[in-house]
């Protein structure tokens, strides 16, 4: 990948370069992609990174941290419910506690976003 001002450039371009390589004198590439700015394209924003890495400054957190979270979050939430069941000598289905703790978890992951 080159990015910058070419020869005769008025806007910044990025080249994307593919399997490139010198043949002794000679620099040869198999594929060739250009973007950038123009009139009609004010700005122009990519990605040259792993997926997980711009899912983090996309998100704000890394894939692996929301995974923790939600992990931590479902183990709390099943606790609390077994708590707040237990202080008041009830029973509650396992499929309905399921339900409850899995809603809850998601409301908190979806309040992250």
């Amino acid at each position: 990948m080159l990015a910058g001002f070419g020869d005769h450039s008025v806007f910044p371009e990025v080249v994307h370069l593919k399997n490139c390589q010198f043949w002794f004198d000679h620099f040869a590439e198999d594929e060739r992609t250009c973007e950038g700015t123009s009139y009609e394209v004010p700005a122009f924003v990519s990605g040259y990174a792993q997926t997980s890495m711009i899912d983090t400054l996309r998100m704000g957190f890394s894939s692996d941290v929301l995974n923790s979270v939600a992990s931590d979050a479902q183990v709390h939430c099943s606790k609390l419910v077994d708590g707040v069941v237990g202080s008041l000598k009830g029973a509650l289905p396992e499929e309905e506690k399921a339900k409850l703790v899995h809603s809850t978890v998601e409301k908190m992951i979806d309040g992250l976003f």
